[in-house]
């Protein structure tokens, strides 16, 4: 009987080769974007294309995670760079780590992660993934392939040992103050959009926006025709709009463009404001116009021609019986106030039609308890 030949074949032979092949440049890190956040904690960038530590690849494996990882160190020292150059920004760095505190209550942080503890950790679920992170971390490669087809369209670009445009750090953090700023007007409209649901009048609030992330342009953050600013710097477009219906009646449209522009288009007025702090009051302020316009429609249609008068600057209207004020305490979430008055005729032969008593009715103030809704509460006193 032979005895098996200890030749080796030609499989044994690749597999040996494939073993002796060694990265000894290789850093074994990769790209992951955590979001800290002061009311919903840590949450972080799935990363990719890992394997078990244990297992042994193939070259071709071992290649293309090799080249995933001098991707990623490419784009955080791009990053780098940028967050280095733009002093507007409080940014803070190591050696594999880049913190920006990109909006109030909310740090972004960029750190290169060794695989194989990423590779546990997402096997284990011991770190929280969002979309949100997945988002940035996946507009941040999309920004170096475009970085790529811009120097190749243009070699000379390539020479500056710095990279002149921002274009990999600065749209992002454009996008998360377009984000956090969008929060803001929501929250705002939504408590204006429950006290009107609790009198019994609907606040209609219809979002659109320039993609599904909410308002990121994602034509110009990816395409070529990208428009730029006065200083000639590459920049990312965002857009938004709010369409609000007071009682199926166009009330206001809020516009919201790149760095948190606010502009407010009712049908008599505008408003330009880049503090949304000012919002709250100026919504309440017009609210009330047309709670006023509403009551005076009412009245309109009244089988009896009544007799009225209006003040919509003090919020105030009156008939002969009484008088409605009517006005908005800004809490959180805001209430309508209303407040009548009985009105007393003056004795004859006086020049002044109506004078105000002294004695209050009634003060109410709209809470869930309400059962009757303000219309027909106003309308019950003006009559």
């Amino acid at each position: 009987m032979n005895a098996p030949s200890t030749t080796p074949t030609s499989a044994d032979q690749a597999g040996q080769q494939e073993e002796e092949i060694l990265f000894r440049a290789r850093r074994h890190k990769r790209l992951r974007v955590c979001i800290r956040s002061t009311d919903a904690g840590d949450s972080y960038s799935r990363v990719t294309g890992l394997a078990d530590p244990a297992a042994h690849g193939t070259i071709s494996s071992e290649l293309s995670r090799a080249q995933a990882e001098m991707f990623d160190d490419e784009v955080f020292e791009t990053l780098r760079s940028e967050a280095k150059n733009t002093t507007t920004l409080n940014t803070r760095s190591s050696t594999d780590q880049i913190s920006v505190d990109a909006v109030p209550g909310q740090e972004v942080v960029f750190e290169m992660v060794d695989t194989e503890d990423v590779y546990q950790e997402q096997m284990n679920s011991s770190v929280k993934v969002s979309t949100h992170a997945n988002l940035l971390a996946a507009l941040l490669r999309l920004g170096m392939l475009k970085i790529y087809r811009t120097r190749s369209q243009n070699p000379s670009s390539a020479l500056g040992a710095q990279p002149s445009q921002k274009e990999l750090l600065t749209p992002i953090i454009a996008y998360l103050h377009y984000q956090a700023f969008c929060r803001q007007l929501y929250e705002i409209l939504g408590g204006f959009q429950q006290t009107m649901k609790r009198a019994g009048m609907s606040l209609e609030v219809s979002k659109n926006t320039g993609g599904v992330t909410g308002g990121l342009d994602w034509e110009a953050f990816l395409g070529d025709d990208a428009s730029l600013t006065a200083d000639g710097q590459r920049q990312s477009n965002l857009k938004g709009n709010v369409e609000v219906l007071f009682e199926q009646r166009p009330f206001c449209t809020i516009l919201v463009t790149v760095d948190a522009h606010l502009t407010i288009i009712f049908s008599q007025t505008m408003f330009h404001s880049q503090d949304i702090a000012q919002l709250p009051v100026f919504l309440g302020q017009q609210l009330r116009s047309q709670v006023l316009s509403l009551l005076v429609d009412n009245l309109k249609a009244v089988p009896e021609p009544v007799r009225y008068h209006v003040d919509e600057i003090a919020g105030v209207i009156k008939t002969r019986p009484t008088k409605v004020d009517i006005g908005f305490t800004l809490d959180n979430p805001p209430h309508l106030v209303a407040q009548s008055s009985r009105i007393l005729p003056v004795g004859e032969g006086s020049e002044t039609a109506f004078i105000v008593s002294d004695e209050r009715i009634v003060k109410e103030r709209y809470t869930d308890a309400t059962g009757v809704p303000f219309v027909a509460w106003a309308m019950e006193r003006l009559l």
